[in-house]
Protein backbone atom coordinates (compact mmCIF):
# COMPACT_ATOMS: atom_id res chain seq x y z
CA UNK A 1 0.00 0.00 0.00
CA UNK A 2 2.90 2.25 0.98
CA UNK A 3 4.43 1.79 -2.26
CA UNK A 4 1.30 2.38 -4.45
CA UNK A 5 1.12 5.68 -2.74
CA UNK A 6 4.71 6.35 -3.15
CA UNK A 7 4.10 5.84 -7.05
CA UNK A 8 1.21 8.22 -6.93
CA UNK A 9 3.00 10.90 -5.60
CA UNK A 10 5.75 10.78 -7.83
CA UNK A 11 3.18 10.38 -10.96
CA UNK A 12 1.58 13.55 -9.88
CA UNK A 13 4.70 15.30 -9.19
CA UNK A 14 5.90 13.86 -12.51
CA UNK A 15 2.97 15.28 -14.43
CA UNK A 16 2.98 19.02 -12.33
CA UNK A 17 6.03 19.29 -13.21
CA UNK A 18 5.46 18.60 -17.13
CA UNK A 19 2.38 21.08 -17.13
CA UNK A 20 3.44 23.64 -14.86
CA UNK A 21 7.04 23.70 -15.06
CA UNK A 22 8.83 26.72 -16.33
CA UNK A 23 9.27 26.13 -20.40
CA UNK A 24 12.56 24.86 -21.33
CA UNK A 25 14.78 27.33 -23.44
CA UNK A 26 14.34 26.25 -26.87
CA UNK A 27 15.93 28.72 -29.36
CA UNK A 28 13.58 30.26 -31.24
CA UNK A 29 12.32 29.40 -34.51
CA UNK A 30 11.75 31.81 -37.74
CA UNK A 31 8.35 30.84 -37.42
CA UNK A 32 8.18 32.36 -34.26
CA UNK A 33 9.12 35.73 -34.79
CA UNK A 34 7.51 36.05 -38.33
CA UNK A 35 4.35 35.32 -36.04
CA UNK A 36 5.09 38.74 -34.34
CA UNK A 37 6.13 40.92 -37.24
CA UNK A 38 3.43 42.43 -39.71
CA UNK A 39 4.06 42.86 -43.13
CA UNK A 40 5.40 45.57 -44.67
CA UNK A 41 3.40 45.12 -48.09
CA UNK A 42 0.37 46.63 -46.29
CA UNK A 43 -1.54 44.03 -46.01
CA UNK A 44 -1.72 44.13 -42.00
CA UNK A 45 -0.88 39.99 -42.10
CA UNK A 46 1.57 38.73 -40.06
CA UNK A 47 4.28 37.91 -41.78
CA UNK A 48 4.04 34.48 -41.87
CA UNK A 49 0.45 34.23 -42.86
CA UNK A 50 1.26 36.70 -45.70
CA UNK A 51 3.75 34.62 -47.32
CA UNK A 52 1.59 31.71 -46.85
CA UNK A 53 -1.41 33.34 -48.85
CA UNK A 54 -0.07 36.17 -51.35
CA UNK A 55 2.73 36.53 -53.42
CA UNK A 56 4.85 38.59 -51.28
CA UNK A 57 7.84 39.45 -51.42
CA UNK A 58 8.35 41.56 -48.16
CA UNK A 59 7.25 38.61 -46.46
CA UNK A 60 9.93 36.51 -48.08
CA UNK A 61 12.85 39.27 -47.30
CA UNK A 62 11.47 39.80 -43.89
CA UNK A 63 11.97 35.99 -43.09
CA UNK A 64 15.02 35.75 -44.80
CA UNK A 65 16.64 38.42 -42.64
CA UNK A 66 15.08 36.60 -39.31
CA UNK A 67 16.66 33.87 -40.67
CA UNK A 68 20.06 35.33 -41.01
CA UNK A 69 20.10 37.04 -37.78
CA UNK A 70 19.43 33.64 -36.20
CA UNK A 71 22.01 31.91 -38.00
CA UNK A 72 24.31 34.22 -36.42
CA UNK A 73 23.40 33.96 -32.97
CA UNK A 74 21.11 36.79 -32.17
CA UNK A 75 17.98 36.12 -29.66
CA UNK A 76 14.32 36.30 -30.98
CA UNK A 77 14.20 39.37 -28.76
CA UNK A 78 17.29 41.38 -30.40
CA UNK A 79 15.70 40.53 -33.82
CA UNK A 80 12.61 42.11 -33.01
CA UNK A 81 14.34 45.06 -31.71
CA UNK A 82 16.06 45.56 -35.10
CA UNK A 83 13.20 45.75 -37.34
CA UNK A 84 11.17 47.97 -34.59
CA UNK A 85 14.32 50.24 -34.55
CA UNK A 86 13.87 49.36 -38.81
CA UNK A 87 10.70 50.28 -39.30
CA UNK A 88 9.00 51.22 -35.61
CA UNK A 89 6.24 49.59 -33.58
CA UNK A 90 3.60 49.33 -36.28
CA UNK A 91 5.44 46.62 -37.40
CA UNK A 92 4.76 44.35 -34.19
CA UNK A 93 1.86 42.51 -34.68
CA UNK A 94 0.23 43.39 -30.79
CA UNK A 95 1.30 46.59 -29.17
CA UNK A 96 3.81 46.68 -26.50
CA UNK A 97 2.95 46.29 -22.97
CA UNK A 98 4.25 49.71 -21.89
CA UNK A 99 3.73 53.29 -21.96
CA UNK A 100 0.79 54.71 -24.08
CA UNK A 101 0.37 51.32 -25.55
CA UNK A 102 -0.21 49.96 -21.97
CA UNK A 103 -3.89 51.63 -22.46
CA UNK A 104 -4.59 49.48 -25.56
CA UNK A 105 -4.08 46.34 -23.26
CA UNK A 106 -6.07 47.89 -20.09
CA UNK A 107 -8.79 49.86 -21.15
CA UNK A 108 -11.05 47.46 -22.28
CA UNK A 109 -10.92 45.83 -19.23
CA UNK A 110 -11.35 48.49 -17.14
CA UNK A 111 -14.39 49.49 -19.26
CA UNK A 112 -15.86 46.04 -18.82
CA UNK A 113 -15.44 45.97 -14.58
CA UNK A 114 -16.81 49.61 -14.61
CA UNK A 115 -19.90 48.94 -16.66
CA UNK A 116 -20.67 46.12 -14.97
CA UNK A 117 -20.06 47.84 -11.56
CA UNK A 118 -22.88 50.11 -13.17
CA UNK A 119 -25.09 47.67 -14.24
CA UNK A 120 -24.97 46.23 -10.56
CA UNK A 121 -26.04 49.80 -8.45
CA UNK A 122 -28.47 50.39 -11.19
CA UNK A 123 -30.20 46.78 -10.24
CA UNK A 124 -29.41 47.29 -6.61
CA UNK A 125 -31.22 50.88 -6.72
CA UNK A 126 -33.78 49.53 -8.90
CA UNK A 127 -34.84 46.39 -6.38
CA UNK A 128 -34.48 48.40 -3.46
CA UNK A 129 -37.10 51.06 -4.27
CA UNK A 130 -40.50 50.19 -2.79
CA UNK A 131 -44.19 50.76 -4.13
CA UNK A 132 -46.02 53.09 -2.90
CA UNK A 133 -48.32 51.99 -0.20
CA UNK A 134 -45.93 50.12 1.30
CA UNK A 135 -43.81 51.92 3.32
CA UNK A 136 -43.50 50.46 6.87
CA UNK A 137 -44.82 51.99 9.86
CA UNK A 138 -43.66 52.79 12.96
CA UNK A 139 -45.63 52.76 15.71
CA UNK A 140 -45.35 54.80 19.51
CA UNK A 141 -45.37 53.45 22.64
CA UNK A 142 -48.41 54.58 23.56
CA UNK A 143 -50.47 52.57 20.42
CA UNK A 144 -49.20 49.41 21.92
CA UNK A 145 -52.38 48.88 24.18
CA UNK A 146 -53.99 48.99 20.43
CA UNK A 147 -52.05 46.60 18.86
CA UNK A 148 -51.81 43.90 21.59
CA UNK A 149 -56.25 44.07 21.15
CA UNK A 150 -55.69 43.52 17.20
CA UNK A 151 -54.00 40.69 17.83
CA UNK A 152 -56.05 39.58 20.24
CA UNK A 153 -58.54 40.00 17.97
CA UNK A 154 -56.74 38.57 15.45
CA UNK A 155 -56.40 34.99 17.23
CA UNK A 156 -60.09 34.61 18.16
CA UNK A 157 -61.03 35.68 14.57
CA UNK A 158 -58.82 32.51 13.12
CA UNK A 159 -59.87 30.35 15.86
Amino acid sequence: MRAKKRTYRMLLIGVSVILFGAPLAFPATVGEIAQELTCTCGCNMVVSACEGTMDCGAAADIKNQILEKLSIGQSKEEIIAFFVSRYGEKILSAPTKRGFNLTAWVLPFAVFIFGIGAVYALLKDWTSRKEPGHEQVSFKKEDKPYLERIDKELKTFED
